[in-house]
């Protein structure tokens, strides 16, 4: 959905992939987007992640079980109208079930990000 100074993205896809161990898994990915102008040049919004990987075939259902997000909230300021620059933090939590003990992992990161836009032509 996007409307004058605000854009909400959603997107979910499913994904069949294969362990280190050959073991087949079922993935599922959720992502959302939501960017807010609060000026003309200026603003803000947060991306999230979730991803869950099961068990194709339910015979060890915990050994390839986990499941992992991260969250983004960001600042932008426009500088030109192809150049802006971003200012972002993000938290990310990994959780994997091992033999009925969970193992956790957590990451928080802190950038400066440029983007360019290369002029396209048709």
């Amino acid at each position: 959905r996007e409307g004058i100074v605000s854009k909400l993205t959603f997107r979910y896809y499913h994904d069949l992939q294969t362990t280190a161990k050959g073991t087949d898994v079922n993935v599922d990915n959720f992502f959302i987007r939501y960017n807010h102008s609060l000026t003309a040049r200026f603003g803000l919004g947060i991306e999230s992640r979730l991803v869950f990987s099961y068990n194709l075939f339910k015979e060890d259902e915990n050994e390839d079980n986990s499941r992992y997000f991260e969250i983004s909230p960001f600042l932008y300021y426009s500088m030109t109208k192809k150049l802006n620059a971003y200012l972002s933090y993000s938290h990310a939590n990994n959780s994997q079930d091992l033999f009925g003990n969970e193992a956790y992992r957590s990451r928080n990161r802190v950038w400066i990000e440029f983007r360019y836009a290369f002029p396209s032509v048709l």
